[in-house]
Formats: structure tokens, C-alpha cells, sequence
């Protein structure tokens, strides 16, 4: 793959990785709009590597916040708002590995399908809209509980279809449960980190031996590219939904939904 196609799509990953619109589904969608060839998952684990890495950058002070008070409260032996939060991410992580596994397994590529991305974008789009537009919005992330956690954490499993999004799953679960966009939308992106982590080291390990160079040009800029990118659309998501909604990317996703049905159907 040449520069331009790969800086395009890193830029993609940046963008779409932190708003609610998928971004595994915008990187399947362009290089099949475009004719381009298909990327390889080390390309995928170079593009997250940038978003995880701009996820760390942002919420640093939370991270430093989050390791100090779970080695506080083992070493202790008593419960802190800090410690119990880095708990409430274990706990929403798990049905992500548990199930991630299998659907690697036994489905591989078989749900990268360009109408399962429309179908997913069109009905979680508007599961999101409809719950951000009418559940409350007042509750704050010290109203967390361990079931919560545990059913944000189920609502992410969906994440591995296409379209779905990963955020957007997330933050409809937490959002039903009446927390404010600006705790939901954090949380979500705070859960990103493991996973994120567990599928880039995996990728990492698989290639090596490979003829992939991970300390290539190409690699090395679309890390550069997608974290910067990510850095700049976090801050932008953090300060919008502090006096918007998530409206205009529902909107964009359901017309996407309904655009790409109507493209493989005709």
C-alpha cells in the first residue's frame, strides 16, 4: 500500500475511533471504495497503536489516578473511589476477552461483510439516539456499580461486528443507565485501553518472524498520524457533548447504514 492510502486511513482510524460512527467499519469501507488493496492486521494494530496511545495521553492524570489506587487499595486491604474504578474497567474487560476469543476462533472474517456494516451502523445508530435522546442524564461515575460494569462490558462484545461501533455500544449501555455524556463518553474511552492493548500485542506477536516491518516509514507514520488525530478528536468529543448530543453522528450513521444497503443491494 502507498503513503497516501495508508495516511488516509490512519487518519481515519483517529477520527472514527472516538466518535460513535466505527471505525473498523470505515476501515473496511475505503479501500473498498477506493479499489485499494485490502490492509493486513499489522497495519490495523499500527493505526490502534496511535489511538491507544492517544487515549493514554488524554486521561494520563486518570490512568496515574486509576494504577495508584487499585496497588493502594490491594496493598491496604480497603476500598478507594480510584481503586474501585480500575476494578469497575477489569470487570467490564472481561466479556471482551472471553468472547472476543471466540468469535476470532470460529468466525475469523466471515462477519467483515459490507452489509452486515450497513445493517449494524442503521440499528445501533439508532439505538443510540434513541436512548441518549430520551434516558436521563445525571448520573456520575461514583453511581457505578460492579453489575453495571459487567453489562457496559456485555455491551461491547458487539463491538466485533462491524459497524457497531465500539464506542457506540458502550456509551448506549451507559448512557441507558442514566449517566451524563461526559461520564459515559469517558468511561467508554478509559475501557478502550485493554482491549485495545490486548489485540495490538497479540497482532504484534503473531507478525513476528513475518516479512512485516513494525519499524518501518509506513508503519511508524500511521501511528504518528492516528495518534495525532486521536489526540485532537478526544478533545474535541470532550468538549462538544459538554453542550451538544450525540445527534449529528447518529444522523451520519444511519444515512450511512442506509446508503451502503441500498449500495450492495443494487
Amino acid at each position: 500500500m502507498t503513503f497516501l492510502p495508508l495516511a488516509l486511513l490512519a487518519l481515519i482510524q483517529g477520527i472514527t475511533e472516538f466518535i460513535p460512527v466505527s471505525s473498523q467499519a470505515h476501515l473496511i469501507l475505503l479501500p473498498e471504495f477506493f479499489g485499494w488493496d485490502a490492509h493486513d492486521r499489522v497495519l490495523d494494530a499500527a493505526v490502534h497503536f496511535g489511538t491507544l496511545g492517544a487515549v493514554c495521553v488524554y486521561f494520563w492524570k486518570d490512568l496515574v489516578n486509576l494504577f495508584a489506587g487499585f496497588f493502594r487499595m490491594m496493598f491496604s486491604r480497603t476500598m478507594n473511589d480510584h481503586g474501585k474504578m480500575a476494578l469497575f474497567l477489569v470487570i467490564a474487560t472481561l466479556p471482551s476477552v472471553f468472547f472476543g476469543f471466540l468469535i476470532q476462533k470460529y468466525t475469523g472474517n466471515a462477519l467483515r461483510g459490507i452489509a452486515i456494516i450497513g445493517w449494524m451502523s442503521l440499528i445501533f445508530g439508532l439505538i443510540l439516539y434513541l436512548i441518549d435522546r430520551f434516558c436521563k442524564n445525571d448520573s456520575s461515575l461514583k453511581e457505578m456499580s460492579f453489575g453495571k460494569a459487567f453489562l457496559v462490558g456485555c455491551a461491547q462484545v458487539f463491538a466485533f461486528l462491524p459497524g457497531a461501533s465500539r464506542s457506540g455500544t458502550t456509551i448506549s449501555a451507559l448512557r441507558f443507565f442514566g449517566f451524563t455524556r461526559i461520564e459515559s463518553i469517558r468511561f467508554s474511552f478509559l475501557m478502550s485501553i485493554p482491549v485495545v492493548l490486548g489485540a495490538v500485542t497479540l497482532t504484534v506477536l503473531e507478525s513476528i518472524g513475518t516479512e512485516n516491518d513494525l519499524l518501518s516509514v509506513p508503519f511508524l507514520s500511521a501511528i504518528v498520524i492516528s495518534f495525532l488525530a486521536g489526540l485532537c478528536t478526544i478533545s474535541f468529543m470532550m468538549h462538544w457533548l459538554k453542550h451538544h448530543s450525540f445527534a449529528p453522528f447518529m444522523i451520519y450513521r444511519i444515512l450511512l447504514g442506509i446508503g451502503i444497503i441500498f449500495w450492495v443491494s443494487y
